[in-house]
């Protein structure tokens, strides 16, 4: 994976992070992760990071979740 640049501060934080799962259980469209930059104390969600081909109607419905969800972790 690639580093993170702070939107702002422009601080770059390095990134390396792998996840194990099930195949059979479940399929991993992509993931984002929500950071908080110490150095300037903001909070941002990186870009979708896209692991399989997914469809347009999933990644949709990826990112509206993630949307919602960060709204929850603003207030």
């Amino acid at each position: 994976m690639s580093d993170i640049i702070c939107p702002e501060c422009g601080d770059k934080k390095p990134l390396s992070n792998s996840i194990a799962f099930d195949d059979k259980v479940m399929e991993l469209l992509g993931m984002v992760y929500a950071i908080k930059c110490k150095k300037c104390d903001s909070i941002f969600v990186t870009e979708l990071r896209i692991s399989v081909p997914a469809t347009e109607e999933q990644l949709k419905e990826v990112k509206e979740t993630i949307d919602k969800e960060f709204k929850k972790i603003k207030k």
